[in-house]
Formats: structure tokens, C-alpha cells, sequence
């Protein structure tokens, strides 16, 4: 955000708009995951695999970020949902900073990979809707997460 006399900043996010945010990109990734799975090939699960498997072994959260940022779309893309896809990613770009600072201080620069394999391995099985909901549990999970890093941080910035 631009303001006058002082330049850019980022603009923060507070824990009440992280929450919508993330009911928001709840309702799109079940929306896309209901039409995408059905149409995941070899391919897609080799490209999965492949990204979990360099983000087990990278120490860097911003390298991390990009990782979780290319599985999404890896996930998201075999929709054929192109508007809704688009939504997606704005939301996932638009939440970098939060998302950086959530595994680099709660998480310790590391993603918990068990669930992006877990996920896989429902959709391999041909088990959508368990995969769908697994998915939806773990966005449950993410934005308790992501209030109570917000909600710390706005504290220590205020203390």
C-alpha cells in the first residue's frame, strides 16, 4: 500500500480477515479439488511427489514457500477451472508474507509433508471425497494456525 510522504508498505493482515480469507480459499479448494482429482494422471503424482520430496530436504523458507506455492498449483490446475484457479493463486501470492512467517517461526522452515502425502496417497487409492475432506481438516488446522501467529504477532508489535 502506498501512503503519501512515507512510501510503501505491506499492508497487515488481521486475524479476523485471515479467517474469511482462508473460508473463502476453503470453499475454492473444494470446488477445484472435486474437479481436478478425477483428472490426475502419472504425471501429476510424479510432479506431486517430486515437490514433497524437495521440500523435505529444503532448509530455506522462502525456497519452502515457493515448493508449497507449486504444489497448489500442481493440485489445482487439472480442474479446467480457469477463473476459479485464478482466485487461488491471488489468494495464496497475496498471503506470502503470513505464510513465510508462519514456517519460518512456528514451523521451524519445514511443511508438514505427511499431509501433502497423505493427500496423495487418498487420491492414488481413487478415494476422492476422503481426500477432499482430508484436505479440508488440514485448512481447519492451517487457519487456527495462521490466527494464533497473527494474533502473537500484533502482541509482540504492540508489547
Amino acid at each position: 500500500m502506498y501512503e503519501k510522504f512515507a512510501g510503501y508498505r505491506v499492508r497487515e493482515v488481521t486475524a479476523e480477515e485471515m479467517m474469511e480469507l482462508m473460508s473463502i480459499m476453503r470453499f475454492l479448494t473444494s470446488q477445484l479439488l472435486s474437479r481436478a482429482i478425477p483428472r490426475y494422471t502419472e504425471i501429476t503424482y510424479y510432479q506431486l511427489r517430486s515437490l514433497t520430496k524437495e521440500m523435505t530436504h529444503s532448509k530455506n523458507p522462502e525456497e519452502t514457500i515457493s515448493l508449497v506455492i507449486q504444489y497448489a498449483e500442481t493440485v489445482f490446475f487439472p480442474a479446467g477451472m480457469t477463473y476459479t484457479y485464478s482466485l487461488a493463486r491471488q489468494f495464496l501470492n497475496r498471503n506470502i508474507p503470513v505464510l513465510q512467517g508462519l514456517i519460518k517461526e512456528v514451523y521451524q522452515g519445514k511443511v508438514a509433508v505427511d499431509q501433502f502425502n497423505g493427500f496423495i496417497d487418498l487420491c492414488q487409492q481413487g478415494d476422492s471425497s476422503k481426500a477432499i475432506k482430508f484436505v479440508l481438516e488440514n485448512y481447519d488446522r492451517a487457519t487456527k494456525a495462521f490466527v494464533a501467529y497473527i494474533s502473537e504477532s500484533r502482541k509482540k508489535k504492540k508489547g
